[in-house]
């Protein structure tokens, strides 16, 4: 979603339909079918330090009336070549490259997202349009129908508000790249980052001296950006992600505080900040339970 777009006057969305029935995939051995073009990139509104003030409200208004949220974030890198090729989970890793101890994939991707940053993050927001969302069984015999009459199921209607957030870290941190020319050959515009880059803190940050109160405080983007990150953990709807383990982490690590050495507190702090819903994984699901040929993004994305 880190995509280089331009500057929108004011929020936009678009409108997606769910629902259709997915299709029996073939056995998982069989190469995927070649690739359909690209569909036309939904209107997305790009947030920078100047802006902000302007769209935060739009977004905190999206995030409450939302029924899901996709995340994406893009990273400054993945570390080694060696390491890059460790993290790998799909089937070109090399032998030997997937790890078989959890706790040691952890401490990799921990040291990846404490020394390199997040030069975007992306939010898809889904708002159901039914037209009778109310609707419900109950009321079928009001309607002079059974609870056993038949019904034509009805494609699920969603309204969507796409924001990427263009991020400059206020700390020094690691590139890669491999990673910077993927992101450049995908339309990311490093000059804008570094001219409009909203700064963040990432990491665990201490408590400020006592001082007079300000009876007109203007909070810091590092403020306004984990509040809202607050926010987007309150709201008791599905977080959506794609391979989204290493996302996870650096949302921790530049939001919420430094990343535990141990994997054990990690999932304990996850399993309570994404509580409300829990977190939907797509690669998971495209090859554990609808059995997709492939399961890489491009692919689901043109599917």
């Amino acid at each position: 979603m880190a995509r280089k777009a331009r500057k929108p006057p004011a929020p936009t969305a678009s409108v997606a339909v769910a629902g259709t029935p997915l299709q029996p995939s073939s056995p998982a051995q069989q190469p995927p079918p070649p690739l359909p073009p690209p569909p036309t990139p939904p209107a997305c509104n790009t947030v920078t330090r100047h802006n902000l003030d302007a769209l935060l409200p739009a977004v905190r208004t999206d995030l409450a009336g939302a029924a899901f949220v996709a995340v994406d974030c893009e990273f400054s890198g993945l570390g080694s070549k060696n390491l890059f090729a460790q993290l790998c989970t799909d089937h070109s890793a090399p032998h030997g490259a997937i790890y078989r101890d959890l706790r040691d994939r952890y401490t990799d991707l921990r040291a990846v997202a404490t020394s390199h940053s997040l030069c975007s993050l992306g939010l898809s927001i889904f708002r159901r349009i039914d037209a009778d969302p109310s609707s419900s069984s109950a009321e079928l015999p009001e309607a002079g129908l059974s609870a056993s009459t038949p019904l034509t199921p009805q494609p699920v209607r969603y309204a969507t508000s796409n924001y990427s957030f263009l991020l400059l870290s206020s700390r020094e941190y690691s590139v890669s790249p491999r990673s910077l020319s993927f992101l450049v050959d995908n339309g990311f515009d490093f000059n804008a980052q570094i001219r409009d880059g909203i700064p963040y803190r990432p990491g665990t940050i201490p408590d400020p001296p006592s001082l007079p109160k300000d009876p007109n405080p203007d909070p810091s983007p590092t403020t306004k950006l984990r509040a809202l990150f607050a926010q987007l953990l309150s709201v008791p709807v599905p977080i959506v992600v794609h391979n989204g383990l290493l996302d996870l982490l650096f949302l921790y690590q530049s939001f919420h505080a430094d990343l535990p050495g141990s994997l054990d507190v990690f999932v304990a702090d996850a399993a309570d900040m994404f509580a409300p819903a829990g977190v939907f994984d797509t690669k998971y699901v495209a090859d554990y339970v609808d059995r997709e040929k492939a399961s890489y993004l491009a692919y689901l994305y043109r599917k």
